[in-house]
């Protein structure tokens, strides 16, 4: 099903819900209506598959979920490795019914190996089952290449197998560099692969090149534009740079194409916080974020909604840092709490070096320098979207202060900007300095 959503999210014209939102979708009720409601499609391609050996029986039918109307129907029996053939098929049948085009890729030279074709599919479902997961596709990943080197989609993904497992931290550099390394081969097999370009965006974005990581991200996205998650990131780079306004549009398509999953729900509730609409975010918060978030946390007390930032701080997911949440939100109410507030927010760090709490940037005598050095420091790890807050209208004061002026400095954000355009908060200064609202 996962192939099949991928050929046909490239028939011009045509929006095709991505696999985490009709998974989610589908899990929850197979009712037209409900799907209808949740999803809001006009069609559903639905069917059966069935497989004997290397023989494949598939039924499809695409119905017209106003009417429940069948508008084209067809059962198909084949050989299992000419999959990608009837996989053409199928798109090209459903564009026909729906009056649009469909541009193929090019077939394959020779017909695609069943039992090659399994592993390929299992070890790419492995990749969604988190890190151990991603440690089991590696191995199945790294036979197929031994088997086929000339395999572009093996080598796509054990890239991505790689990265799930040696980016997060960004500290396991082998792993990191083996990750580039293989999505470099795959894009001299197949330059067509999205998920090597958004690999190979990394170090760029975590060093502040930001015409390559930008450009390698834009990529990913036309390679595979209903893919939700490298859309997300490309927000989420876009939104580090101030772009606020260019990162809402594209989250705007991200949740066109996967409107239940939870990285672009995330990203458009933090980006909307950024832009000071907190009440529009809050929803897309409470869908992406994971319970005892601090972007719930932050929503709510950007909303003067106190006692659901202190419900929030009270069932806080790390019980290291739950007691500086409480004292924060309680001094945030009463100011003659910000003393007891400041010692339990330096207790949680000395109980969780080296991380930082984030309820810092919300002392009433900020350590700005400090601060900014924090979220710049969450972006150049990867570990969160956080650093987007840096243009939240509460933290106006970061950023008249002159450590951020070094920081744009420091980071490159200005260069880019006057080569790219500016971003919604700032315009060019005296002397080589910007001015940001």
């Amino acid at each position: 099903s996962e192939e099949l959503l991928g050929a046909l999210a490239r028939i011009d014209g045509l929006r095709v819900i991505a696999r985490e939102s009709t998974a989610l979708a589908t899990a929850e009720s197979t009712d037209l209506r409900r799907l209808t409601q949740r999803l809001g499609v006009t069609h559903v391609v639905e069917g059966s598959v069935h497989r004997a050996g290397a023989q494949l029986r598939v039924t499809l039918r695409l119905v017209e979920t106003a009417s429940g109307q069948t508008r084209w129907a067809r059962e198909y029996d084949r050989n299992f490795g000419d999959f990608l053939a009837m996989e053409r098929e199928v798109a090209q049948s459903v564009s026909a019914a729906l009056s649009l085009q469909f541009e193929p890729r090019p077939a394959p030279a020779t017909p695609m190996d069943p039992e090659r074709f399994r592993r390929y599919l299992q070890a790419r479902a492995l990749l969604r089952a988190g890190p151990s997961g991603a440690a089991q596709a590696t191995t199945l990943f790294r036979a197929l290449v031994a088997e086929d080197p000339s395999d572009a989609r093996a080598h796509e993904g054990l890239a991505s197998a790689l990265y799930d497992r040696g980016f997060g931290s960004y500290q396991v550099v082998a792993l990191r560099d083996e990750a580039l390394s293989e999505g470099r081969r795959a894009l001299a097999l197949d330059p067509m692969l999205a998920d090597p370009y958004a690999i190979l965006s990394e170090p760029a974005c975590r060093t502040a090149r930001w015409d390559e990581c930008l450009g390698l991200l834009a990529k990913a996205v036309r390679m595979s534009p209903a893919d939700s998650h490298w859309r997300s990131v490309y927000a989420w780079r876009l939104g580090t740079l101030g772009y606020l306004s260019q990162a809402r549009e594209q989250l705007v398509l991200a949740l066109a194409a996967d409107p239940l999953a939870p990285t672009p729900n995330y990203m458009m509730g933090i980006t909307l916080d950024a832009l000071g609409d907190h009440a529009g975010a809050r929803p897309y918060i409470v869908r992406g974020a994971a319970p005892g978030n601090a972007t719930l946390w932050f929503n709510a007390v950007w909303r003067h909604d106190y006692a659901d930032a202190m419900r929030l701080a009270r069932s806080y997911g790390d019980a290291r840092w739950r007691p500086a949440y409480v004292a924060v939100t309680a001094a945030l109410q009463d100011p003659r709490g910000w003393p007891a507030a400041r010692a339990a927010i330096e207790a949680s760090e000395q109980a969780s070096a080296p991380w930082h709490n984030w309820t810092r940037v919300l002392l009433p005598d900020p350590d700005i320098s400090g601060d900014i050095a924090l979220l710049e420091n969450v972006w150049k790890l990867g570990y969160s979207a956080v650093s987007t807050y840096l243009w939240a209208p509460e933290l106006a004061n970061h950023r008249r202060d002159p450590a951020f002026q070094a920081y744009l400095r420091r980071n490159h954000l200005i260069d880019y900007w006057r080569v790219h355009g500016w971003p919604d908060r700032c315009r060019p200064g005296p002397g080589d300095a910007v001015a940001c609202d």
